[in-house]
């Protein structure tokens, strides 16, 4: 009689096995096409894939299991790899690569595990993230779990750790920002630099740096034609307390000049010449300006 049970108990514990062989079987025929599917086929393909393993663990799922060897681990990590896989698809869906809003990347922030390999840069003072880079990073994780539960003796399949570091957008937001500022001081001084050496090429022409500047006290505008080695400029006006600069080589006209009322364009213009002040002869509206007379 006892043998008999422990017969009918080896028969148990075999179809039991063989039961079990079948249902992984199942599961890891199904990863195998997930896995070739993420390579090469389609977003609707793989997600059929997906689909199709899912069904095929929660089928093995269904009772106790003694096949195959940790089994708990290979499970685990298989549900984690459809879990990513999935992501990674929607990912790449979701924009077509295009640039992720920042409130999608505050929410990568909960995934320290992926952002490790998502790569980021800065952009415009904000963290710059693309929704492919995003894919990546889950596929990237979630295909190596997918290979560990799929042949784990055998695997290879090795995530290097914190390739780029988890994201912490806060910090990172504000490295980027920082990063901003500095180039944007340092395109405010190449435009600076930029205009003082064109500037300085510009009145490098000119023997004399002529200023006209008009008393603020004066209770209007004064306007006037200019002619600078005997050539006509413009016509010019003159606002209160401001100054216009020009140059020239040997002289300069300023004539016709008219004042707001019965303003005397004499009182009211000051006139300097490489910076010192000159005071030419009126003649009525009319004032010559000769340098190299004096």
């Amino acid at each position: 009689m006892a043998s008999l049970l422990l017969v009918a108990a080896l028969c148990a514990c075999f179809l039991k096995y063989r039961a079990d062989v079948a249902a992984w079987d199942q599961v890891q025929n199904s990863l195998v096409r997930l896995h070739s599917g993420f390579q090469y086929e389609s977003v609707i393909a793989l997600r059929s894939h997906l689909a199709d393993t899912d069904a095929a663990l929660r089928l093995y799922r269904t009772g106790w299991r003694i096949y195959p060897p940790g089994r708990a681990e290979r499970v685990h990590d298989a549900e984690q790899s459809l879990a990513y896989i999935s992501s990674a698809v929607d990912w790449q869906t979701r924009s077509n690569g295009d640039t992720l809003d920042q409130a999608d990347i505050r929410t990568l922030e909960k995934y320290p595990e992926v952002t490790a390999y998502l790569v980021r840069s800065c952009a415009a003072g904000h963290v710059h993230v693309s929704s492919a880079n995003a894919s990546t990073a889950f596929a990237i994780v979630g295909m190596s779990l997918l290979e560990r539960s799929e042949y784990p003796a055998t695997s290879e399949s090795k995530l290097s750790l914190n390739q780029f570091g988890p994201l912490h957008y806060e910090s990172e937001t504000a490295e980027c920002q920082r990063q901003e500022n500095v180039r944007v001081e340092n395109e405010q001084h190449q435009e600076a630099a930029r205009r003082e050496n064109e500037s300085k090429k510009y009145w490098a022409q000119f023997r004399y740096r002529v200023s006209l500047k008009l008393l603020p006290s004066t209770p209007g505008t004064c306007v006037f034609d200019l002619r600078t080695d005997g050539k006509f400029v413009d016509t010019s006006e003159l606002y209160p307390g401001r100054a216009q600069d020009f140059g020239a080589n040997h002289d300069a006209l300023i004539y016709r000049a008219t004042c707001y009322g019965a303003t005397v364009p004499a009182d009211v213009i000051k006139i300097t010449v490489n910076g010192n002040p000159y005071t030419p002869k009126w003649e009525g509206q009319n004032a010559k300006i000769t340098p190299d007379k004096q």
